[in-house]
């Protein structure tokens, strides 16, 4: 939280700026996948095996 509250607000939708993660992603949107999109992935997941286990 350190690091991302000392960046400069420009950073945040800088394309390219996490070189790991993607050229054209910005870093809002990888914080919008970790603490969102990886969730509501797992949960499908869930939900799934839920059902499969139901049958």
């Amino acid at each position: 939280m350190t690091l991302a509250a000392a960046l400069p607000p420009e950073a945040w939708l800088q394309t390219g700026f996490l070189r790991a993660y993607g050229a054209e992603y910005d870093p809002e949107d990888f914080i919008t996948y970790a603490f969102y999109g990886h969730k509501r992935e797992h949960s499908a997941q869930i939900a799934i095996f839920r059902d499969a286990i139901k049958r």
